[in-house]
């Protein structure tokens, strides 16, 4: 996200916030939101503009997919967390948006951990 932010063009940007937007009203699936969030995230590092960055982010969002998938029940599912996502997402994209780099990876570290803290307190129930 520092690179991102320090790269990031106004076409990177709008489609950062595009992955961020919902209608008033709309109600998502947690297949919805599992799409949006790996789309903020690829988007992210397109907006690196590092192929080697791209390239590593696309591998691991493919082994990622299927944890991913198993987290939909606790993450997508549950409303204070879908809430917290987003507000993470948002500091994150505001960091990329004012070419922050402090503050995007300040949002990042603080969406890893939080991400982090939940799997670990699901692996052990």
């Amino acid at each position: 996200s520092t690179l991102a932010a320090e790269r990031a063009t106004e076409s990177d940007i709008v489609f950062l916030e595009e992955t961020l937007s919902r209608n008033e009203g709309e109600v998502l699936t947690a297949e919805a939101e599992t799409e949006a969030d790996i789309a903020f995230h690829m988007g992210i590092a397109y907006a690196t503009h590092n192929s080697v960055y791209v390239d590593l982010t696309k591998r691991f969002y493919e082994y990622m997919f299927y944890r991913i998938k198993e987290m939909h029940s606790f993450l997508y599912e549950v409303q204070v967390n879908l809430e917290e996502v987003e507000r993470q997402h948002f500091v994150i994209l505001e960091g990329i948006k004012s070419h922050d780099p402090e503050l995007a990876r300040k949002g990042m570290l603080d969406h890893i951990q939080f991400l982090r803290e939940l799997l670990y307190k699901h692996s052990n129930d």
